[in-house]
């Protein structure tokens, strides 16, 4: 479990950094799915809560919000998130995971935090693929993992600046669906033209 958990995760980094590296600059100010995000917020939002999750073995858990803002204007967008990818990639390994950090949700193991970081990597990544027009998305197993995640936070999902109230979606609709629909996401929206 501890392995697959691990490259289930590299293979959530790699999924997001080849989203953020289709972004084009004339898109970065465009809506997303994720409401309260432009495309440049949401990805600085991917882009420190990656810090935040990659810090954790060597410093706890801290406040995801006390996290230092970045100006992603002119810059990579891909870059910053692979120096941050790259430092999660080095700081969890299998040692990490059943260790249990005190968080302010209470105490969590490694193991969750981790399948909480690989849930923000598939529906951010997802987000941006959507808002950018890419027709990248996750691999179903990627986004297996992610929905088993978010059904197992339940109402801690909808915390306050966690995700919107769930959309209905049908049982039977595509994994990726009933993913976005559980965080408050409409699997049918698109950019606008």
């Amino acid at each position: 479990m501890t392995g697959d958990l691990l490259s289930t995760l590299d293979r959530s980094f790699t999924y997001a950094e080849h989203v953020l590296v289709g972004t084009t600059d004339d898109v970065r100010h465009v809506p997303t799915p994720c409401a309260e995000y432009d495309l440049t917020d949401l990805i600085i939002h991917l882009i420190t809560g990656t810090h935040w999750y990659a810090v954790i073995p060597e410093q706890g858990v801290g406040d995801p919000s006390a996290v230092e803002e970045m100006d992603l204007e002119g810059r990579d967008l891909a870059a910053p998130f692979r120096a941050e990818a790259d430092l999660a990639r080095r700081s969890w390994t299998a040692d990490q995971l059943p260790r249990v950090f005190p968080t302010p949700f209470g105490p969590m193991s490694g193991e969750h935090l981790t399948g909480f970081e690989i849930m923000e990597l598939v529906v951010h990544g997802t987000d941006v693929a959507l808002a950018t027009g890419q027709e990248l998305r996750p691999d179903d197993d990627l986004v297996e993992r992610a929905l088993a995640t978010a059904t197992a936070l339940g109402e801690g999902l909808r915390s306050p600046k966690m995700m919107g109230p769930a959309v209905p979606v049908p049982d039977d609709a595509p994994v990726l669906d009933r993913l976005l629909g559980l965080l408050g996401r409409d699997p049918a929206w698109t950019p606008r033209p």
